[in-house]
């Protein structure tokens, strides 16, 4: 994920809002929070909120566990670290 596909996501999320508020909880991977996101988030009447650094097993376990697996999957099957990402 970058920047602009993150601005893309947000566009995407306030179509299916139908422009009504909302929050999206990230974590603080570098491209969640730059200044155009946070401009279009705020535009779109998205309010982010960011999870702690280190703080996915506390926060989000769906993304250690069942994600997890998942990503592991899709690597094996790719036989690539693609999936990998940086954090």
């Amino acid at each position: 994920v970058n920047e602009s596909i993150m601005i893309r996501y947000l566009d995407f999320l306030h179509s299916i809002t139908k422009g009504r508020p909302c929050a999206l909880l990230l974590d603080v991977f570098k491209a969640h929070h730059t200044i155009n996101v946070i401009t279009r988030a705020n535009e779109l009447n998205i309010q982010l909120i960011y999870m702690p650094a280190n703080g996915t097993s506390l926060f989000q376990p769906l993304d250690r566990k069942i994600f997890g697996i998942v990503k592991f999957k899709l690597r094996k099957f790719a036989k690539s670290d693609i999936y990998s990402g940086k954090y």
